[in-house]
C-alpha cells in the first residue's frame, strides 16, 4: 500500500539496500537452483542480476487499486527497507535476499510498512546475501 503521506514517486540518490523475500523451493518441494520466485508475485528471478520494469509507475489509474483509501501498487518490485519487516513478513517457506534499488531508479516508500515497490532491483549474491 502506498502511504497517503507519501504518495509521490521518489528518484534514489544514491543505491539503497533492501530485502525482499523469496519462497525456497517449488510446490513440489524441490529446492530452488539459480532461480527464483518473489514472495509478492511470484516473478522468476537470479541471483546477482539487475531487473527493470518499465511501466512500473507510468499509468497510475490502472495498476493501482483503491483499497481503504489507500492505493496498492501491483506493479515494480517490492521489497522492506530493514531486515526486521522482511523477517515479519516471511514463512518458514521463505528465505530473504539483500538487494539493492540503484541509483536513479524510481521507487515509493511506505515508512508505516517500511517497504518499497521500485522500478529497478539488483538481487543479491546467493552465497553472500542470503538470509534465512
Amino acid at each position: 500500500n502506498i502511504h497517503s503521506k507519501h504518495s509521490k514517486v521518489k528518484k534514489a540518490t544514491s543505491d539503497i539496500v533492501c530485502y525482499k523475500i523469496f519462497y525456497k523451493s517449488d510446490i513440489y518441494g524441490n529446492q530452488y537452483g539459480t532461480r527464483v520466485r518473489s514472495m509478492h508475485r511470484g516473478f522468476k528471478y537470479e541471483f546477482g542480476e539487475c531487473y527493470y520494469e518499465d511501466n512500473a509507475f507510468n499509468k497510475q489509474l490502472s495498476h493501482y487499486q483503491i483499497y481503504f483509501s489507500h492505493y496498492q501498487i501491483y506493479s515494480g518490485f517490492h521489497s522492506y527497507s530493514t531486515l526486521s519487516e522482511a523477517k515479519n513478513n516471511a514463512w518458514h517457506t521463505h528465505f530473504i535476499l539483500k538487494c539493492v534499488i540503484p541509483e536513479g531508479a524510481k521507487y515509493y516508500y511506505n515508512p508505516s510498512k517500511k517497504e518499497y515497490v521500485s522500478d529497478y532491483i539488483i538481487t543479491g549474491e546467493y552465497k553472500k546475501d542470503v538470509i534465512g
